[in-house]
Order: structure tokens, then C-alpha cells, then sequence
């Protein structure tokens, strides 16, 4: 336990903000322009450089990417993929090779997916490739390369096509041109569009999770890092002088040598409208940093970076008399950020509302939005946490003041809830591989019992048809698979069953996804829910109200703020996976809640509360306890504006 750490600790308990820096990513040179035309909303904001000079005007973004030319590296992006369309003329009936046998012929052992239009004496494949191949190999989206495959598509074809057309339409850089490319289209050419393996891709979220599941693994992307894109807040009801201030000096102490300019966006002076994304609700700095300073060194980014930059921010933001703090995502078990690259914006409305580009990226976006409590299971971690718990813990003493002993409680039971959650995705992930590795250890003694079955098949049996012969089991076999037929029947939500003195009932995991989805199960009845209710106990018979509800967002009015709205919970939509991993918490946490007052019919707050020392309960307890109260409804409005992308 340092003293710095519970200076830290002890400023967030008194409401400190703590101070976001984050690295929105990087660009190439050619991209340098389009980033200072962004922050300075095409030259309509005023930017400071780093010799302090004011910079605006149209014609300003490209005077500071023509300064910066000498710093900017010569390689360009990577040619990650490409839409390519070939016609193929045949001289009579078509041959019986599928398209796919085409298509691979031309492209080679790469990933691909393509639209079908055939006719009489003609087939028409357009679509998208990934042009690396692995071991060096990748594809030039050239009109050369594309001659070199017409010629070789003729030969092998010379006997039945009269004509082969080969062409690049167009190529691109990153996962998102593919997406948007591959999504257009599945659009355009409904139920049509096939990958490499000759798979359907049905609809544009099918489309989206190729792209970003399969593609990305494989197209080998890289981008020069010529450019660094920070995004800075010290806090949504910080003043516009004082937060300029604080970014001037951070990026002045920790940017030395280097080319930069940064720009504020409020929501008073932003031209930008909100339907475009601008005039967001919370107060912010935009940074464009060159990696190359005029010495040669170039700039690299690692975690250790990030904690210093966020720590003297934080200097800078006191010295402005902003109440800040830089706090790590361990010491308060928040979740890991979603980058740009894993969400797309739907709108813009208030907060910025995004969607995941996949499923498991959309996950990671709820959590972060929601705060979901989380720990990583590495050595380094631990230790962090042990001794993030002693701090808040001695917080939680007398001498304190009430609302201090209480926020400290809250941080304490919340990295209980994240052992929680990181105990039982332990525990699942040694499940599946133990399942796994039995399934493993199983299949031999299944292949020989399959083959003295089939070397016992009775005489009557030997000449019957495959499919005849399995309406035809003999007896007793029927009885050693049935388990496995109904395992296969029975493997949908909410229809899990486990074995219990020889009969089937519902398994844990059922019985909380029917309290929230509906009892589906003639074998689980009301006295069995009602059971599991109370002992689930009071705070997880709130939730699941909350669930039934469908999560609807509470808003708050934080004085400080005003009128700005700031959301506690997450909108989870209806078929939300998010929503079932929230619930099982609830359950864990209810669990080991239950298991400290099980007697007690109080609130979590209220047993919060409970745990002050006796020796700070004095005869005006109810003024601190109301005192304390306020102190938890603002933590728990914390203003995740500052998490902004």
C-alpha cells in the first residue's frame, strides 16, 4: 500500500473525476489532413500547435499536413482486398462443376465470396477477395495480374467456354471497406451469395461476421503509424479554459520535440450538427501527433505510456483547479475499451449509441457501456487487485467520513462481483476442455463399439439400404444411444437438462434462464421457483424485474451537470445475450450476498450502509446516512460520457 495510492483512492471517494486519455489510432500520411480537417471541423475551429500558434481557416489542414510532410513515411497501406467480376461464355450446355470450382481455379487457395447469375450459355461471378495467401503470397489488384488470369482461365477452359473476362473492380484497405463491400452485396444479390466453401451468406450481419470472424485473421493488414489520434477529458462539467489549459501543458511536457495540434469540442461552439456527429454532450480535446519527432525518434505506445500521460494530465488538471484523478481499469474492476474498429455508430442522439461489428465485439461495447464488472486472471493483475482492496478496505475505517467509507465499500463489493464472474468463466472454460478431452478419450472405445455393431448386424439386415437399415435398429442397441439422441433433441436455450437421483431436470443455468425467459419445462414447477427466488434472495428478485421489464434507462439529473442526462443502466434489446450474462451475475453476487446477511431484509445499500463502524454511528447517523445516500447515488451516475469514443 503506497501512499500515493490512497491519496488517489481518496480523492475518487470524494467525487475526483478521473481523467481519460485514450488512443483513438493511428494514420498514415495521407490520412494526417483528413484528421486535422476532422478536429477542426473542416477548418472552422480554431487549433493550437506546438508553438502555440492559433490555427483556422479552410485552407489550414492542408498548410499543417505540408508542414509535416518531412516526418511522414513512404509506405502506403496495405492492399487488403479486392472486388473482382469474371464472365464466362460457354460453347454449348454449361459443365456440371459447380461455381465455386471456377472461382477457385481463378483466385486460387484464398478466402473469397461471390454473387451467381447464370443463364443458358453464360455465368457471371462478382464478388470480393482476400488478396494475401499466406507465406508471402499475395495477390496485386492489377489489370496485369487480372490479364495473367483470363489467360490461364482460357486454357483451362479452352473446350467448353467460348469466351473468359477477368477484372479487378476496385481494391481496399481494413476490415471495414470489406464489410461495407461484401454487405452491399448480399443486399443486392439476395440468397445468391456464396463464400469459398460453397456456404450461403444470408443477410448483412452473416455478411459482417465473415468479414470480421474469418477475414480479418487472414488478410495480413497493415497500415503505416505516421500520425497518433488522442482523445482527452478531465471531465463533462469542466470549464473550456480550464480543460485548454490542462491539455496545452500535458502535451507540451509530454510531446516535446514532436509536431501536434489539438482542438476543443463542446457543445456550444461545435458547427458540426448532431445528426453528424457533432455537438456531443461532454466537453472534450481532440490531439493529432506526428510518431516522428524532427530527431528520428519515433514514437511508441505502450501501457506504461498511457498510465504517465494520464498521470500528468492529471497534474495539469489540478493545477487548473479541476478536482481529477487518473485511476487503472484494475483498481476499480472496470471492463476493457472497445476500439473504433469494433463498432459502427447508429446514433447520435444524447450519448453516441454504437453497434458491434460482430457478436463477441458487440459484447465487449455492452460491457464497457455498462460498466459490467471485470478482471483478467494473469499474476500481474492479481497483485494489482490485492492491493487496490487493502486501500479501499482501510477507507472503509473510522475516521472517515461517511460517504468516503461507503464509495469504498461499493469499489470493495464491486471487484467481489468481478472474482465473482472471473471464478465461474474459470471454472466453464476447464469444463469444456475436461468435456472435450473426454469426448476425445471416448471417441476410440465409439469407433470400436460402431464396428462390432455393423460386423453383428443380423442376416436380414445385410441387404437392406442404408436408410432402411436404420428403421431397422436392433434391440438393446437403441437403449445405449438413446442418451445421445435426446442430448442432440434437447441441445436449444432453455431446454438443458441434467440428471437428479436418475431423473431429468432443469440444470442451474436453466433454472435462472427460466426465471427470466419463461418456464419452458413441464418438469420445473412454481415450488421449485419459488425456492430458487428465495434464495436467490431480495436484490436478485429486483433484478429479474428489471429484466422483465426490458431493462428501461433510468436517467438522472446530476446537480453539477445540469440537465444533461446520464444513464445507469445498459437498453438491452429483446434476444440480447448481454442481458443473460448480466442475470448471471446478478445471481452470483445475490449468492455470496445472501451468504453475509442471510437474515437480513435490507437493501444491498442499506447493508452497505450497515457496514460503517459502530464508533461513526453517532446520534446524527441519519443526516450521514442521508449524507452517504447522495454520495452513492452520484457514484452511481458517474459520468461515462468520459469513455466517449
Amino acid at each position: 500500500m503506497t501512499n500515493d495510492t490512497r491519496r488517489r483512492f481518496l480523492a475518487l471517494a470524494k467525487g475526483a473525476t478521473p481523467v481519460i486519455v485514450k488512443v483513438a489510432g493511428f494514420n498514415k500520411a495521407d490520412g494526417a489532413k483528413n484528421l486535422v480537417t476532422y478536429i477542426s471541423r473542416e477548418g472552422e475551429l480554431r487549433l493550437e500547435n506546438e508553438r502555440g500558434e492559433r490555427l483556422r481557416g479552410p485552407s489550414m489542414p492542408g498548410q499543417v499536413a505540408d508542414e509535416w510532410a518531412h516526418l511522414m513515411s513512404p509506405r502506403e497501406a496495405s492492399k487488403d482486398f479486392a472486388a473482382f467480376a469474371m464472365d464466362i461464355s460457354w460453347k454449348s450446355a454449361p459443365p456440371s462443376q459447380s461455381p465455386v470450382t471456377f472461382a477457385k481455379q481463378a483466385l486460387g487457395e484464398r478466402v473469397f465470396a461471390f454473387a451467381v447469375k447464370e443463364s443458358e450459355n453464360n455465368l457471371q461471378l462478382k464478388g470480393l477477395v482476400v488478396l494475401n495467401a499466406g507465406k508471402g503470397d499475395r495477390l496485386e489488384p492489377s489489370a496485369e495480374t487480372a490479364g495473367h488470369v483470363e489467360r490461364r482461365m482460357r486454357t483451362n477452359l479452352r473446350d467448353e467456354a467460348v469466351n473468359v473476362s477477368f477484372l479487378f473492380d476496385g481494391y481496399g484497405h481494413g476490415t471495414r471497406w470489406a464489410a461495407a463491400r461484401l454487405r452491399s452485396l448480399v443486399e443486392d444479390n439476395a440468397g445468391k451469395v456464396q463464400n469459398e466453401k460453397g456456404q450461403t451468406i444470408d443477410g448483412r450481419d452473416a455478411a459482417t461476421r465473415l468479414v470480421q470472424h474469418q477475414w480479418r485473421n487472414v488478410a495480413g493488414s497493415r497500415t503505416p503509424r505516421d500520425v497518433v489520434h488522442l482523445i482527452i477529458s478531465v471531465g463533462a462539467d469542466s470549464s473550456y479554459i480550464a480543460l485548454e489549459r490542462s491539455v496545452r501543458g500535458f502535451l507540451a511536457q509530454e510531446f516535446r520535440g514532436r509536431r501536434y495540434v489539438f482542438a476543443i469540442h463542446d457543445p456550444i461552439q461545435d458547427p458540426k450538427g448532431i445528426n453528424d456527429g457533432g455537438k456531443r454532450p461532454h466537453i472534450h480535446a481532440h490531439a493529432v501527433i506526428t510518431a516522428m519527432n524532427d530527431y528520428g525518434d519515433r514514437l511508441k505506445v505502450w501501457i506504461p505510456d498511457m498510465d504517465r500521460w494520464r498521470s500528468i494530465l492529471a497534474e495539469h488538471g489540478r493545477a487548473n483547479y479541476l478536482a481529477v484523478e487518473t485511476v487503472q481499469r484494475v483498481e476499480r474492476a472496470m471492463p476493457r475499451a472497445y476500439t473504433y474498429k469494433q463498432v459502427r455508430p447508429i446514433s447520435y442522439d444524447g450519448r453516441t449509441e454504437h453497434r458491434g461489428t460482430s457478436d463477441s465485439a458487440h459484447m465487449r461495447y455492452c460491457e464497457k457501456r455498462s460498466e459490467f464488472p471485470d478482471l483478467s486472471a494473469g499474476a500481474k493483475t492479481r497483485a494489482k487487485v490485492d492491493e487496490a482492496r487493502a486501500v479501499w478496505q482501510e477507507l472503509t475505517k473510522s475516521g472517515y467520513a461517511p460517504d468516503i467509507q461507503l464509495h469504498a465499500t461499493r469499489m470493495i463489493n464491486r471487484i467481489m462481483r468481478a472474482e465473482d464472474w472471473l471464478e465461474h468463466r474459470l471454472a466453464k472454460q476447464t469444463s469444456q476442455r475436461s468435456q472435450t478431452q473426454a469426448a476425445a478419450d471416448q471417441q476410440p472405445h465409439q469407433n470400436a463399439a460402431r464396428d462390432s455393431f455393423d460386423a453383428a448386424k443380423p442376416a436380414q439386415m445385410q441387404g437392406l439400404s442404408e436408410h432402411e437399415s436404420c428403421l431397422q435398429t436392433p434391440a438393446g442397441f437403441g437403449a445405449a444411444t438413446s442418451s445421445n439422441r435426446e442430448s442432440d433433441r434437447l441441445d436449444e436455450p432453455g431446454l438443458h437438462l441434467s440428471t437428479v437421483n436418475g431423473s431429468r431436470a432443469p440444470s442451474p443455468s436453466n433454472q435462472l434462464h427460466q426465471l427470466t425467459h419463461g418456464d419452458h419445462s413441464t418438469n420445473y414447477n412454481e415450488q421449485e421457483t419459488a425456492g430458487l427466488r428465495e434464495r436467490f434472495g431480495t436484490l436478485f428478485n429486483a433484478f429479474v424485474r428489471a429484466i422483465e421489464d426490458r431493462i428501461r434507462p433510468e436517467i438522472h439529473i446530476r446537480p453539477e451537470v445540469g440537465n444533461q442526462p446520464t444513464y445507469n443502466q445498459y437498453t438491452a434489446s429483446p434476444n440480447d445475450p448481454f442481458e443473460d450474462k448480466r442475470v448471471l451475475l446478478a445471481s452470483l453476487s445475490a449468492e455470496r450476498f445472501a451468504a453475509r446477511a442471510p437474515s437480513s431484509n435490507l437493501t444491498r445499500e442499506e447493508h452497505e450502509l450497515d457496514q460503517v463502524p459502530p464508533a461513526d454511528r453517532t446520534p446524527g447517523r441519519d443526516e450521514s446516512k442521508a449524507h452517504a445516500q447522495a454520495g452513492l447515488e452520484r457514484s452511481n451516475t458517474f459520468d461515462r460520457d468520459d469513455y466517449e469514443r
